[in-house]
């Protein structure tokens, strides 16, 4: 007990820098005095917690601006330090004696598939706007040398090889169906992509599917197709409030999601899917609380079903934003207030006007007056509030379209494996890192972990144990006699080892 004891004092006090494997020993410790004293019926092996690290130091550090934050080298030893520390995060499956509660966007999009979230997975371009080459021109004859996004899209690598793409965008990649649109992005220089697209594949022999509404989309025959390119508008796609919900209209991004999954878990190689869920995001710039939060609702579900679909023993799933809008939940609303109501009754309103749940700190819906004596605001006496058009009164003003992001930290939900590195305030780049440390690609594709390790070892070894003799009687309950207990103190021993030549 007492060599036990001191190892584990004599590594938590180590700063050796090379690689390690760290035992807590405390529980383990506690487990065996039980089974000693006759207090415990069968050896909980979860209790025991293996954890490695490479060159880590005890001490967290957490980082400040720096000078070289400009350096992308910066980033990718920060993300790297973030995965090491994480490593010592055991990812704990017993039951919680105590809980602590703090109260403190292949792909598929909502918006154009050439929009800035998405493009930045397989197009590089001097700006965001280039989504075509009419945004070029008027930075000169220098930029013509320049790709626009769309064509990246469609003949550059990676774009070329994304096995599924849906979202809007016909405009941009010189396809459109309607032309009684507003002029976002056209192509000026004559080309229509999406039949470059198409050439691509049959000079290949790929199967392939172009897919333009709902109707459409639900006839593909995910079985039977290699590479399939949905473009269900223009620009981006409708709000839900403003769906197209027949088969002939737009999709909604839960069926955009089934598609593109059934599409592609048949790699035994497993897949990338990036789903983004763009036009919560549009809706907040224009004020409008009741297109957000539908959007909101439909990302969810869209969630739910990816969640039904796959393994999350083999699939890391992440939730989280880029960031954050000026909208508020305020003025202590009652319990069970309507989230898009007003609240009519507040001793801390000096006015008092009823005022809605939801305001923003700027927006073009910014609409004070002064009477002569006092600044005033709208009486919103009889106003739906609810209605999808209304819009949220903002302290600032600002132009149509243009209310801003936030500033305050995004939350990250993520299950499957590995989602335990998620585990406190992070740097946004801790997001790729962890998606690379989990599939073994990227700075981590040298990996050494078993791609088909069970999910919960501890879980199987303490199975294994219940099902061993009892001492004194062939069934029922008992302590596990001396020569059993010695040989689990083993199999422990070589499970540690075990787990550290796997890293």
């Amino acid at each position: 007990m007492a060599f036990l004891h001191n190892t584990y004092a004599w590594l938590r006090k180590s700063h050796n820098h090379n690689r390690c494997v760290i035992v807590l020993f405390h529980h383990f410790y506690q487990s065996v005095l039980r089974v000693g004293r006759g207090k415990m019926g069968s050896l909980h092996l979860v209790t025991l917690v293996v954890v490695l690290a490479t060159g880590y130091s005890m001490a967290t550090v957490f980082p400040r601006p720096s000078k070289d934050e400009n350096d992308s080298e910066y980033w990718l030893k920060l993300g790297r330090e973030e995965i090491e520390e994480a490593l010592l995060k055991p990812e704990l499956t017993n039951v919680a004696k105590n809980v602590i509660l703090f109260l403190g966007d292949g792909f598929v999009t909502t918006t154009q598939v050439t929009h800035a979230t998405l493009a930045a997975a397989y197009a590089k371009s001097a700006s965001r706007r280039w989504q075509c080459d009419q945004k070029m021109k008027k930075f000169g004859q220098g930029a013509s040398a320049c790709k626009d996004i769309a064509r990246q899209l469609v003949e550059d690598v990676p774009g070329k090889h994304i096995k599924v793409v849906m979202g809007g965008g016909r405009q941009e990649m010189g396809a459109p169906k309607r032309d009684n649109i507003e002029d976002n992005c056209k192509r000026t220089d004559g080309r229509n992509l999406v039949r470059d697209w198409i050439s691509h594949k049959e000079e290949n022999g790929k199967s392939y599917a172009y897919v333009t509404t709902t109707r459409e989309l639900r006839s593909v025959d995910t079985s039977r197709t290699e590479y399939i390119l949905g473009l269900f508008d223009e620009i981006h796609l409708p709000y839900e409030t403003d769906r197209d919900t027949s088969l002939d209209g737009c999709p909604h991004i839960k069926e955009m999601v089934k598609v593109a999954i059934n599409r592609l878990k048949k790699s035994d190689d497993g897949f990338f899917l990036f789903v983004e869920g763009g036009r919560i995001d549009s809706a907040l710039h224009i004020t409008s609380p009741k297109r957000a939060l539908e959007e909101l609702l439909a990302f969810e579900e869209a969630v739910e079903l990816a969640l039904t679909m796959v393994n999350t023993e083999e699939t890391l799933v992440i939730v989280t934003a880029d960031h954050s809008h000026v909208m508020t939940m305020n003025g202590y609303p009652p319990r069970g207030n309507d989230i898009l109501g007003v609240v009519t009754e507040s001793e801390q309103i000096s006015d008092g006007l009823p005022f809605t749940t939801l305001t923003f700190a700027n927006g073009h819906g910014f609409n004070y007056s002064f009477n002569g004596n006092e600044v005033v605001r709208p009486n919103l006496t009889g106003v739906d509030t609810t209605d999808k058009d209304f819009v949220s009164l903002a302290a600032m003003p600002t132009y149509y379209d243009s209310e801003t992001h936030g500033g305050e930290d995004v939350a990250a939900f993520a299950v499957g494996p590995w989602a335990h590195l998620f585990h406190r305030v992070h740097e946004q780049t801790h997001v790729a890192h962890v998606m690379a440390y989990a599939s073994c690609t990227g700075p981590y594709k040298d990996c050494r972990r078993h791609a088909e390790r069970p999910f919960n070892e501890y879980k199987i070894l303490e199975d294994q144990v219940k099902k061993l003799p009892k001492r004194g009687s062939s069934s029922g309950t008992g302590l596990l006699n001396g020569n059993t207990f010695i040989f689990m103190v083993v199999v422990q021993i070589l499970f540690v080892w075990k787990m550290a030549s796997i890293h």
